[in-house]
């Protein structure tokens, strides 16, 4: 009964154990247990952000922003998986605002950025990128259409 020896042999055994299986397996030969996945618990997160950020964007806009003639309206914001970027898609009415309303949101993105993040607190907070939803107009055209029949 050599301590080093028995030591050396059992090291040469896990090593080879560690080769050839994955690490689930090693964990539960030495463990006694399998090693369930990590459920990070977070599959609804971006959800509840973009609704978040809706609700205080818009309140942001009506206070800091004009616009002339027109009507923006916040339809939904998209945030991705990594929760690093915000889609906010924007509706206007006329439609032959939209390029301006776009190009005045980009112009203060980083401004709405800066509120949202101190009324909100979220870490991480995503980068917003307004886009023109064209959802209602496609509706209204698919309407005319069916009523034509």
């Amino acid at each position: 009964m050599n301590p080093v020896r028995d030591n050396l042999k059992f090291k040469k055994d896990v090593y080879q154990t560690i080769k050839k299986s994955s690490k689930d397996e090693v964990w539960s030969r030495y463990h006694g247990c399998l090693r369930q996945p990590v459920s990070n618990g977070m599959k609804h997160r971006p959800e509840r952000m973009g609704k978040l950020i809706r609700e205080e964007l818009s309140k942001i806009i009506v206070k800091e922003m004009e616009f002339e003639n027109c009507l923006a309206t916040i339809m939904e914001v998209k945030v991705d998986d990594e929760l690093e970027t915000a889609r906010v898609m924007v509706s206007v009415l006329p439609e032959e605002k939209a390029k301006e309303v776009l190009d005045a949101l980009s112009k203060k993105r980083n401004f709405l950025q800066n509120i949202l993040f101190k009324k909100l607190n979220l870490k991480p907070m995503p980068r917003i990128w307004f886009e023109i939803d064209r959802g209602p107009e496609n509706a209204a055209k698919v309407e005319k259409l069916l009523s034509l029949e």
